[in-house]
């Protein structure tokens, strides 16, 4: 099965949880390589805890291909 690369723009309190679900239920499914945030900081707290390598503003997303 195929898995696709996914970028997720946004990493507010609730992004926990949905990359949290992510991770536990359709990881075969998909991998998240990026996130994007205004607030990069907040990008890079969800990243270092969901050992996601790229995170930064919202263009990093829109422009990884």
């Amino acid at each position: 099965m195929k898995r696709y690369n996914v970028g997720i723009i946004g990493c507010g309190a609730i992004s926990k949880h949905y990359l949290r679900f992510a991770k536990e239920c359709y990881s075969d499914y998909f991998v998240i390589t990026a996130l994007g945030e205004i607030a990069v900081s907040k990008a890079k707290i969800r990243a270092e805890e969901f050992e996601i390598e790229k995170y930064g503003l919202p263009e990093l997303v829109y422009e990884d291909k």
